[in-house]
């Protein structure tokens, strides 16, 4: 039960920040990494 809540906070995390980079790509700009996970 343990390493499942991780996964699912894991997966949650990293949903979260892409959608946060997305969203706000303007933050991110700093970072060509960030904006390429974005998809641009």
């Amino acid at each position: 039960m343990g390493s499942f809540f991780k996964a699912m906070l894991i997966s949650r995390t990293l949903s979260n920040y892409r959608s946060y980079c997305c969203d706000l790509a303007f933050s991110c700009i700093q970072d060509i990494l960030k904006v390429f996970h974005c998809g641009t």
